[in-house]
């Protein structure tokens, strides 16, 4: 047998829903102003989903799912490819060029765009922070650190065809650029070549000094 629910009004202009089968009152609810309540009896907004999921199902192979959000000063659609199942947050009316996607309500506008100067641009209009465990690399100026000689850098770079302390492009091309991790070890090899450039400025002034006690004689 067919279950059939009904919505019919009762008191005040308040609906309810009824079924030949047991259905709780409230399993779905409108109030006087048209805020729809599922699962309860006093919803706040036009749609309140109490103890729920919510589902956009396309079953039709290759069209998208689309939740989309209307206002007057640009669309937005939350879009998951039907081939794909790929989410893309779109502009349909080209708002994305004003419009920013804010995580609060503070955040400048315009903080991150994607797509939008390009299709594989990434716009940050403002700072990039990232936290991780990585340590900056100034451990290399304490005593204890065992500091490669200029030779044996030398060695290594040349052996392996790319700085020690980064990556290989084989391994970035295989696995990624680890941003921060690169940006490390970035900075790990230039103050280990600051080091090297102050122990060739040493040892040039004692050439130096050796060289003018020499034209003394």
């Amino acid at each position: 047998m067919t279950a059939r629910i009904y919505i019919v009004p009762i008191i005040a202009g308040l609906l309810m829903v009824i079924s030949q089968f047991a259905v709780a009152q409230s399993a779905m609810y409108v109030d006087p102003s048209g805020n729809v309540g599922i699962g309860t009896e006093t919803p706040f907004v036009k749609l309140h989903v109490l103890d729920g999921n919510f589902l956009v199902d396309q079953t039709v192979a290759g069209s998208p799912a689309i939740f989309t959000f209307a206002t007057a000063a640009a669309s937005w659609e939350i879009k998951q490819n039907g081939n794909t199942g790929r989410l893309t947050f779109f502009s349909p009316g080209g708002g994305a060029l004003t419009a920013a996607f804010k995580f609060d309500t503070q955040a400048q506008e315009n903080l991150l765009r994607v797509g939008v100067l390009a299709g594989d641009t990434v716009d940050i209009n403002g700072k990039l922070v990232i936290n991780g465990t990585n340590v900056t690399p100034d451990y290399v100026f304490e005593p204890d650190f065992a500091l490669e000689s200029i030779e044996e850098h030398a060695a290594m770079m040349w052996e392996s065809k790319h700085l020690p302390a980064l990556t290989s492009a084989a391994e970035n091309e295989k696995e990624g650029i680890d941003i921060v991790k690169q940006q490390f070890g970035v900075l790990e090899e230039l103050e280990k070549a600051h080091i090297y450039i102050a122990q060739l400025n040493e040892a040039l002034q004692e050439l130096r000094a050796e060289v003018a006690e020499l034209k003394q004689q």
